[in-house]
């Protein structure tokens, strides 16, 4: 009888604990996404080196045109605050798809920006 019990609860168990763990939305996590454009915007538009930063991988690469790429977080968060402190900058992202598929996922937009200012020489 024991045997019956086991295999009667353990089944039971898997289950509830199964139904414990959450699971993938790809609807939130397009929204999620579609909000942290929203964010990144907002935060570009203002200028604010310090808000958008947050959105960078430690990793990051930027490469603008030439000269060699940037790389880490801090050193593109340092060439941005020069760009904005030089610059008043207008974005705009428009998605056109974000696709998410389990941890990856990515959002093809289509950007506009304008920035006025004079570089400094």
């Amino acid at each position: 009888m024991k045997h019956v019990t086991i295999g009667v609860l353990l089944p039971a168990f898997l289950t509830a604990a199964c139904d414990s763990v959450s699971t993938p939305d790809p609807a939130a996590d397009r929204q999620a996404i579609a909000a942290a454009t929203t964010q990144f915007q907002a935060a570009e538009n203002a200028g604010s080196v310090d808000q958008f930063r947050g959105f960078f991988a430690d990793d990051l690469v930027m490469m603008g045109p030439d000269g060699p790429p940037v790389t880490g977080a801090d050193s593109v968060a340092a060439l941005m605050r020069v760009f904005h402190d030089a610059f008043a900058v207008q974005v705009e992202y428009n998605s056109q798809e974000i696709v998410v598929f389990g941890d990856w996922a990515f959002d093809r937009a289509i950007s506009r920006s304008a920035s006025s200012g004079e570089r400094p020489r």
